[in-house]
Order: C-alpha cells, then sequence, then structure tokens
C-alpha cells in the first residue's frame, strides 16, 4: 500500500513539474529567440560592411600612394630639353608616367613614339582644368613613323603628362615633342 502511495505521490509530483515547466514556456515571449538571433544577424551584417569600407579605404590609400609619378627632368633619367618653343622628352623607363608644366600658346605640332616601351600616352591639360589633348600611340620610332598631331592652345600654363609601356616595342625611349609651328 506504501508503494501504491509512493507512486501516486511521485505521478502527482511529476504530473505538477510537467505542468509547471509547460506553463513556464508559455509565458516565456516568442520574439524573445528570435530577437537574439535578428540581433546577431543585424551585427554581423554591420561588421562586414565596415570591413568592406575599411578594405576600401586602405586600397585607396595604398593606390594612390603606389601611382609612380615622376617629374619630368634631367635627374630621373629622362632627357628633357626646352629650346624656346620646342619641348622633347625622352623616357627611357617602362611603366613610368612622367609630368612637367609649360606655358604654351598658339599652333603646336605634338609627335610621339613609345620606343622600348611599345606604348606612350599623352596627356595637355591647362590651368583651367580643360584637357586639350589625350591620346596614346604604339608606334615605335620617332624618327620614321610617329603619330602627330596639329593643336591650337589658347596661351596659358599646361600640364604635360606622358606614360609609357610596358615593353615590346623598338627604337629606344619613349618620345614626345612639341614644336612651335
Amino acid at each position: 500500500m506504501e508503494n501504491d502511495n509512493n507512486d501516486t505521490l511521485k505521478n502527482i509530483y511529476s504530473q505538477n513539474f510537467n505542468d509547471v515547466v509547460s506553463n513556464e514556456q508559455k509565458n516565456v515571449p516568442q520574439g524573445s529567440r528570435q530577437g537574439s538571433s535578428t540581433n546577431i544577424y543585424l551585427i554581423i551584417v554591420v561588421a562586414i560592411i565596415v570591413l568592406i569600407a575599411i578594405i576600401g579605404v586602405y586600397l585607396t590609400i595604398h593606390k594612390t600612394s603606389n601611382t609612380n609619378i615622376t617629374a619630368l627632368s634631367t635627374n630621373n633619367s629622362v632627357n628633357h630639353n626646352i629650346h624656346d618653343e620646342n619641348i622633347t622628352f625622352e623616357g627611357s623607363g617602362y611603366n613610368k608616367n612622367y609630368k612637367i608644366s609649360k606655358y604654351l600658346n598658339g599652333s603646336i605640332k605634338l609627335d610621339m613614339a613609345s620606343g622600348n616601351s611599345g606604348y606612350v600616352s599623352v596627356t595637355i591639360i591647362g590651368a583651367n582644368g580643360k584637357t586639350y589633348f589625350s591620346n596614346s600611340t604604339d608606334n615605335w620610332c620617332i624618327s620614321s613613323d610617329p603619330a602627330t598631331y596639329n593643336l591650337v592652345l589658347p596661351p596659358m600654363n599646361y600640364t604635360i603628362s606622358m606614360g609609357t609601356g610596358s615593353g615590346g616595342g623598338e627604337c629606344g625611349n619613349a618620345e614626345l615633342q612639341i614644336k612651335k609651328q
């Protein structure tokens, strides 16, 4: 009899315990579990966005600082001659960018050739920010087949840029000649 009473008490306590646990689970707000997982996903998304922004800034800074621009002068293995209104640049390096400022006015003839670098680009930008010339060529020899252009430029200071290619050409250095006409 005593065993029957113990079993009955165990059943009653067990049933009451299960009812309490069941009621506790029913009273838990439904969104609390979802809210915590939503917060975790939100934190992960924000962290990814911040990481992408940091990488973008890093790449921008390092790209800018590695732009390999050399001022045109005789100090950096570029022959740079100016006689009156005539200018001759010879760039001996591969994958180099050279710049110089020069006052120009009126009609000019521009000859350019890539030489050993296999490619040359030239840009002329006025002090007013306007691009007056921008072109490139893979013509190799300044003496026999230069790319030739005739320009009329208003009087002002200009930034003249010359970029060279990565090789594969002939005829010595990349060259740019500007002659007053």
